[in-house]
């Protein structure tokens, strides 16, 4: 009965073919017999190879299904390779023989692109050696090898093994590596594209988010960031693949659906940053959402408004609009409380505070006083000099709105009450 190749082979009873004169004539072998039994295999190593692949498919799930039929031809020639160079090492040994490192890479990259875990990979490589293995050593056995030169060789199938798995893991490494900058540009693209005044086409947009890998959604919030002042803060956690970030720029952000959970829990995915959350905005107004996010940062860090580790800006959509802009802002102070400016300071904060209270009470004195915690009269006494300073302004109805949001702008500016 001659051998067979099977994933639990039969016993082989061939026998050793006799020896040529002048076979093998010129080489130096260590072990000629071990050398004419390696030569005896080679016409099994297809069969072989071809067992390892239905080992590996009966054993790792992932690859259970049809393959690929030029990625599978190509697995089972790079076995079958690895099967005859082995065979060639034991009857040539001094001979140096292609180097198989660089296919096996190339079958780690195509392990990647494939989809399947690395894990994956690794252990259809272990079955595949064990199978081999096998094989081998019940061939040598049945040949009447010395048992200890059968495990010897048990030892050099693993060891090559184990190259040839370290070269498919790097292999598959590189790939991911490479998929991964190439995500990381695509992405830092969309987001540049997003955050750009003027902004982009919608078909703009949408073909840059498909190159990216990332879901366009219909409301995006940008979030403006500063970081920990501390360098011993945890590093940011996992923000998920639907999330835009740049931490390393100058003005770090990050953008993400404007119903995306993490906007609620950016406490603890950043810890020690602290976040500005823009307004909801459609891709188109990203620029915008940032904007007032970055202004609100700027305007927390002056405790013009509340110095929060997250700020939601639209708790503060007055304040924003009214302080949008410094120089406009002062602007309109200067010019609707010009009446004001030949005051002291202190005269100007009492004046300006009860200005303001006449405006939100609707002229009412008791409730003016209240408010002030002063006397009724020091009431009367002060708006009878405002109406000296203002006159008709205090009851033209466009005026009076004027002085409302100058008033409330010149409050938000000084940040301080006088009473």
């Amino acid at each position: 009965m001659t051998y067979s190749v099977t994933d639990r082979p039969s016993p082989p009873c061939a026998q050793p073919r006799p020896r040529t004169t002048g076979e093998h004539s010129g080489r130096t072998s260590p072990n000629p017999s071990l050398s004419d039994l390696a030569q005896d295999f080679r016409p099994y190593a297809s069969r072989l190879a071809r067992a390892v692949m239905n080992g590996v498919r009966q054993h790792v799930p992932a690859y259970a299904g049809p393959l690929d039929e030029v990625y599978g031809e190509i697995v089972l020639t790079s076995v079958r390779a690895v099967i005859l160079r082995g065979i060639d090492a034991i009857v040539e040994p001094n001979v140096s023989r292609d180097d198989w490192t660089a296919m096996f890479r190339g079958i780690g990259e195509m392990e990647f692109r494939a989809g399947r875990p690395v894990e994956t990979m690794q252990a259809a490589c272990r079955i595949g050696t064990r199978i081999v293995a096998r094989h081998v050593t019940n061939y040598a056995k049945h040949r009447g090898v010395p048992a200890d030169t059968v495990r010897r060789y048990a030892g050099m199938i693993a060891v090559q093994s184990s190259k040839l798995t370290t070269a498919a893991t790097e292999g598959y490494e590189h790939a991911r590596s490479n998929a991964t900058r190439t995500g990381e540009r695509e992405r830092a693209r969309l987001l540049e594209l997003l955050v750009t005044d003027p902004p982009a086409s919608e078909q703009g947009f949408v073909d840059a988010a498909t190159e990216a890998g990332w879901e366009l959604p219909g409301t995006v919030s940008a979030v403006a960031l500063q970081r920990p002042r501390e360098a011993d803060h945890a590093p940011p956690g996992e923000l998920g693949p639907q999330v835009l970030v740049d931490l390393d720029s100058t003005e770090p952000c990050l953008i993400a659906a404007a119903d995306d959970p993490l906007l609620r829990q950016l406490t603890s995915a950043l810890p020690g940053w602290r976040a500005a959350v823009g307004p909801p905005a459609r891709p188109e107004g990203t620029h915008h959402s940032l904007r007032v996010a970055r202004r609100a940062l700027d305007l927390s860090r002056r405790r013009l408004i509340p110095d929060t580790q997250v700020i939601d800006c639209t708790e503060h959509e007055t304040t924003l609009t009214l302080l949008a802009d410094d120089s406009l802002g002062r602007m309109l102070v200067d010019r609707h409380l010009a009446p004001l400016s030949g005051l002291t300071r202190h005269q100007r904060d009492r004046m300006l505070d009860t200005l303001h209270a006449w405006l939100s009470s609707r002229g009412q004195v008791a409730s003016i006083a209240a408010q002030l915690r002063i006397h009724p009269q020091t009431v009367r006494y002060r708006m009878r000099q405002l109406d000296k300073l203002f006159g008709s302004r205090l009851t033209d109805p466009r005026h009076r709105f004027e002085l409302t949001l100058a008033v409330r702008t010149a409050r938000l500016l000084d940040g301080g009450s006088a009473r």
